[in-house]
């Protein structure tokens, strides 16, 4: 049993079925999304489409939360699945995780909560309910290991998302010829409302100094042009958020989150900027135990790429930490040099395989004939 409570878990456990499902006769089921479905999960509840943004998000949902937890634990108790593997979601998977526990059914965390940044006192709970935790960040086996878990780090999935050729792909933008300034302002309609302004007063000012500058916002999945809704008299092209338009940028203005991994990646140099409500704001600055927010810069381990947050996003702050980096080739490469660091630090590609291999082999199950796995294996 699957369990995956946004797009980015969906996505990533798409992947994973697919790799056990090519490693012999297993039927899957659970809850997640569109692309879990598509590789062959049988979902009783398309949790991943109802993705709720903040604890503000939570409490209005609250209601829909507690009804869908049930349904799952009763699939626990009638279907009895050899194995729950959960993904991210830590608000509902956690409580899963407990049921699950308690009732003998082996559990495993595939992209692990994010304990060491919100709340590392947690990790005793966890450890009392999560057989085998499977990370996907380099430091993450540290942590997990010094509180006694069995862990183990298989890269990250990001690798098998997107193309070989694609990596690395960003090039330097020319003195004289067009800039690319990306816009990359979250995946959800409420990200968008707090971000987006802020990205467009942002783009105005650097466009105002480099005339020769293209803006082009990024749609998530799910979003569409409406959602932008009025861009004034700054010209904005919206096209869909695909890896090949995002890796001929060459500065991206970017939402906290996801994004900013997938930008060190394909070698792109970006800010990283977060806007929440006062509710959200006021809790994150109350759990937070990290000094940095950027995943990219948390991956690297000191700061690569500048980091805006609340009243300090604003768009003079953000333009000029943009305009030197766009203005001037050396420098655009010397951040280059840094993402590529980071890249290096996430491993190699195969993750799903990694992590499919690791819960076949933590059930006990036999390893399957290299016929099967054919040409998908790392």
């Amino acid at each position: 049993m699957m369990i995956a409570g946004e797009a980015s878990g969906d996505m990533y456990g798409g992947l994973l079925a697919a790799a056990l499902l090519c490693r012999g006769p297993v039927r899957l089921v659970g809850m997640g999304g569109r692309k879990m479905a598509e590789a062959g999960v049988e979902l009783a509840y398309p949790l991943a489409d109802h993705a709720i943004v903040g604890w503000s998000g939570v409490l209005r949902s609250l209601f829909l939360f507690r009804r869908v937890l049930m349904q799952a634990r009763r699939m626990l108790e009638e279907q009895r699945p050899d194995a729950l593997v959960l993904l991210d979601y830590p608000g509902f998977n956690v409580r899963l995780a407990r049921f699950a526990h308690s009732r003998g059914i082996p559990v495993i965390y595939y992209i692990s909560p994010q304990l060491w940044a919100w709340n590392p006192g947690r990790i005793h709970e966890i450890r009392r309910v999560v057989d085998l935790m499977l990370v996907i960040l380099p430091f993450e086996p540290g942590f997990y290991r010094q509180a006694g878990m069995e862990v183990e780090f298989v890269g990250h999935p990001l690798l098998d998302v997107i193309p070989p050729g694609l990596l690395g792909a960003a090039t330097p933008p020319t003195r004289h010829g067009e800039v690319r300034l990306g816009l990359l302002p979250g995946s959800r309609r409420g990200e968008l409302r707090h971000m987006l302004p802020t990205l467009l007063a942002a783009s105005r000012l650097i466009v105002e100094r480099l005339p020769r500058c293209r803006v082009v916002a990024f749609r998530a999945p799910g979003l569409s042009d409406a959602d932008f809704g009025r861009l004034g008299d700054l010209p904005v092209e919206v096209c869909e958020a695909d890896y090949a338009a995002r890796a001929r940028i060459h500065y991206a203005l970017t939402a906290s989150g996801t994004a900013t991994l997938e930008n060190a990646l394909l070698g792109v140099p970006m800010c990283v900027i977060y806007r929440a409500g006062p509710l959200n704001m006021a809790i994150a600055k109350a759990l937070v135990r990290i000094p940095r927010i950027g995943l990219v810069n948390i991956v690297a381990e000191r700061d690569i790429c500048p980091e805006f947050i609340q009243r300090q996003a604003h768009a003079q702050a953000i333009a000029d930490a943009a305009l030197p980096v766009l203005s001037d080739p050396a420098r655009w490469q010397e951040v280059r040099r840094d993402l590529d660091e980071v890249r290096h630090r996430l491993g190699r590609p195969g993750a799903s395989h990694r992590a499919a291999d690791a819960i076949v082999a933590h059930l006990g199950l036999p390893a399957p004939s290299p016929h099967l796995l054919g040409s998908t294996a790392p």
